[in-house]
């Protein structure tokens, strides 16, 4: 009776190892962005979205490229993004208006 009691758990303990293994080495990156508070406008067409990036996946991932859509129900408005800054302290503050600093452009492949 205690034999296959023993077995059944180790049996139980092995599908749970392989199964964890499989849920944290075979999982593809899953990325979720998630908009800042404020939006940073510095005429046509510098548009500062600041954003963070979650990732709840296994692998990592690497965002080389962006699309942004402004929807107001009855226009749709497609952005295609260029520019990027690492952070918003490459936008400085002056006189009261936010100044983006140069950043760097976006590889298009």
């Amino acid at each position: 009776m205690v034999d296959k009691f023993a077995r059944g758990v180790a049996v139980i303990s092995i599908l749970l190892t392989f199964g964890t293994f499989g849920w944290d080495h075979f999982r593809g990156p899953d990325l979720s962005a998630s908009p800042g508070k404020y939006v940073y406008l510095q005429g046509w067409p510098r548009i500062g979205i600041p954003m963070g990036f979650f990732n709840g996946g296994a692998k990592g991932a690497i965002i080389n490229t962006g699309a942004l859509t402004l929807d107001d129900g009855a226009n749709k408005f497609n952005f295609k993004l260029t520019l990027f800054s690492s952070s918003t302290d490459k936008w400085t503050i002056k006189s009261g208006s936010a100044i983006p600093e140069d950043a760097p452009h976006l590889v298009e492949t």
